[in-house]
């Protein structure tokens, strides 16, 4: 199995493939990144033991984005380590946005996203809210690109 984050600092995207297929998604949610990472476990199937690879989007400064964003980072950092230390021996793959993503609007990756899905596979994901959807989305997109090969976006 494969488990797809898109950390967050109060909550989090989360996928699981197996042998390419989505299995489930979800978002996990905490009062910090402590407990955001606690939640990616505590909401995981119990079958999500099996997890051999652990796919992550690695945070990225932008040049053009305020200098205050950089201490993000750093908690985002902290939550992704906390998240991933749980499946210590595990096989770790890091993803920048910008090169699994480029830069499409949130909007036209959702729908790239979904049009690569099947419906057995949408309905097996947990949606919260709409705003906070594109964590669930971005934690499916990342495990597409890693999981179907690096073409699946057109990249």
């Amino acid at each position: 199995m494969i488990l797809c984050l898109d950390p967050g600092a109060k909550n989090a995207g989360c996928a699981l493939f197996e042998n390419g297929e989505l299995t489930t998604a979800w978002l996990a949610r905490g009062e910090n990144w402590c407990e955001t990472a606690d939640d990616v476990m505590s909401l995981m199937p119990v079958n999500a033991v099996l997890v051999q690879t652990v796919v992550i989007e690695r945070m990225q400064i932008y040049k053009d984005t305020p200098v205050p964003h950089a201490n993000d980072c750093i908690t985002l950092s902290l939550m992704a380590g906390r998240g991933t230390g749980y499946f210590s021996g595990c096989n770790v793959v890091e993803y920048r946005p910008n090169t699994w993503k480029g830069g499409v609007k949130k909007h036209i990756m959702t729908k790239r996203i979904q049009s690569k899905l099947s419906q057995d596979e949408i309905n097996r994901i947990d949606m919260p809210a709409k705003s906070l959807a594109h964590n669930v989305w971005d934690a499916v997109g990342i495990g597409l690109y890693h999981t179907r090969g690096r073409l699946v976006f057109g990249r």
